[in-house]
């Protein structure tokens, strides 16, 4: 079974308190020889032999340049002469093969899971690492159970088993009402909101006698809430995928809007009583994700700003779905709008190109400040065991900055997802991502602890209120504030 210890404050969970210790126990009943092999291991581990070094460099990606991500690499192996030794039944020899996007380092607590399958010990099925600290593990996003004994699983079962998480606290990830008022109450920067509102809070006073009916009420409500000289986006709060997602644009010389829909272009003339009318319709709708947090989430109301290219205001902003594995950054694909597939960054910053890229990148350019952008989604992958961040890089649609030289673009969240459908086009980088997700299971002894980021009443009512954001108290690690203060200023 996969070792994982759980909150103290439920009792029903204090059996699984002890998993520690009667591993440990366990370990006293290893066979002599296996034991001595395990003291060889450890040796090796405080002599600090190099993990893959059986493995020819030419297998290996040679693009690993020193990055600011890299140091934190370094500090975790300059700490491993202290903590808990960690024994862990490794996979068997061979299950996994190394190629050019298998990583070298991916440290989290002290502890490389970059090692995961390909440890150098003696020993047949035992291995021994040394970690600084338990990983605190919020409870809602646990899914060793659904692991057992099992060494090793593909990704598309490791985000199934997320999606068939059944927490309905969960929704707080999904409402994308509640996490922009969080996102606010953070201090994270994200776009701005011209309208935040779920369903209950959109309803009209229907108090009166008027003649309409409450969904035209509604409906134009809705219509009349739209902006009408500013470029927007407006989507439903519980749709998912790009589905309700209208994108309007405003030209300040024709004074003029144009809309595009799920992704689409902005070309076709406004019709704001049709992206009106399809908001609307949605609101009394659940979200057919088909998984339980969505079928949870409450309905509701976004505009926020839309952001744009650098270079371009008819262009969508470069986007980085950020993927934090342990609360790392693994990877982040990079887009434009729903079409322009430009490729993958690596947690170090190199670049593994998709199809429809045309740039000749071996790294991220400086000038979009992937540093940033890992900050952020570190910072928000706290205690998960993975998730994905969505993180925008562009200027404001009519900002005057857009279309100028060394223009300083804004850095902005868009959206968390625990459940990603995302697609990549080398299996390679899914298959690596599945390895370190499993890695962590084994290897840092996640320890299951209540997840203060949700706030009490949204746990309690299904939404978060403007008066319950007041009351909300800030979880430990501290607001993005505090921590990316000097991140803004570089």
């Amino acid at each position: 079974m996969v070792a994982v210890s759980s909150p103290s404050r439920s009792p029903s969970r204090d059996k699984s308190n002890n998993i520690n210790s009667s591993r440990c126990a366990r370990a006293l009943k290893i066979p002599f020889v296996g034991g001595l092999l395990l003291l060889i291991s450890l040796f090796a581990l405080q002599l600090d032999a190099p993990i893959l070094s059986g493995l020819g460099e030419q297998d290996i990606s040679t693009n690993r340049q020193a990055s600011v991500l890299q140091d934190r690499s370094l500090q975790g192996k300059s700490q491993q002469s202290q903590g808990a030794l960690v024994q862990y039944t490794k996979p068997e020899r061979g299950t996994f093969e190394a190629n050019r996007l298998t990583l070298r380092d991916f440290t989290v607590n002290g502890v490389n899971l970059a090692q995961y399958g390909f440890e150098t010990d003696a020993h047949p099925t035992q291995s021994l690492v040394r970690l600084d600290q338990p990983y605190e593990l919020y409870e809602e996003f646990n899914i060793s159970e659904r692991l057992q004994d099992k060494s090793t699983e593909d990704w598309k079962t490791l985000t199934h088993h997320h999606r068939d998480l059944t927490s309905t606290a969960l929704a707080f990830y999904i409402d994308k009402v509640a996490q922009k008022r969080f996102m606010t109450k953070m201090g994270y920067p994200t776009p701005q909101s011209f309208v935040l509102k779920c369903r209950h809070e959109l309803l009209p006073d229907t108090s009166n006698e008027d003649s309409l009916r409450e969904d035209e009420q509604e409906q134009l409500k809705v219509q009349n809430l739209l902006p009408q000289k500013q470029s927007y986006v407006a989507k439903n709060a519980h749709a998912s995928c790009s589905s309700g997602v209208w994108l309007v644009r405003y030209d300040s010389e024709t004074q003029e809007q144009t809309m595009g829909y799920g992704g689409s272009e902005t070309i076709q003339a406004i019709n704001a009583t049709s992206i009106a009318s399809s908001l609307t319709s949605k609101l009394h709708k659940i979200n057919p994700g088909g998984w339980w947090p969505n079928f949870n989430a409450t309905p509701g109301l976004v505009v926020e700003e839309r952001y744009s290219a650098p270079d371009t205001d008819q262009k969508a902003a470069y986007e980085f779905k950020t993927f934090t594995i342990w609360g790392r950054v693994y990877m982040a694909y990079l887009k434009r709008g729903n079409g322009s597939k430009l490729g993958v960054v690596l947690h170090d910053g190199s670049f593994v190109k998709g199809r429809d890229t045309k740039v000749d990148w071996d790294r991220v350019p400086d000038w979009m400040q992937f540093d940033k952008v890992v900050a952020l989604a570190e910072h928000m992958g706290r205690h998960k065991d993975m998730c994905r961040v969505d993180v925008f890089v562009g200027l404001p649609s009519g900002s005057p900055q857009l279309g100028q030289p060394n223009a300083k673009l804004d850095v902005v969240v868009s959206e968390t997802e625990f459940y990603p459908t995302s697609k990549f086009d080398d299996d390679r980088l899914t298959a690596e991502a599945a390895r370190l997700w499993v890695a962590g299971y084994k290897m840092l002894q996640p320890k299951l602890i209540e997840n203060k980021e949700i706030p009490l009443a949204f746990r309690e009512k299904g939404y978060l209120s403007e008066e319950d954001l007041q009351r909300y108290e800030i979880p430990p690690g501290g607001p993005w504030n505090s921590h990316g203060a000097d991140m803004a200023a570089k």
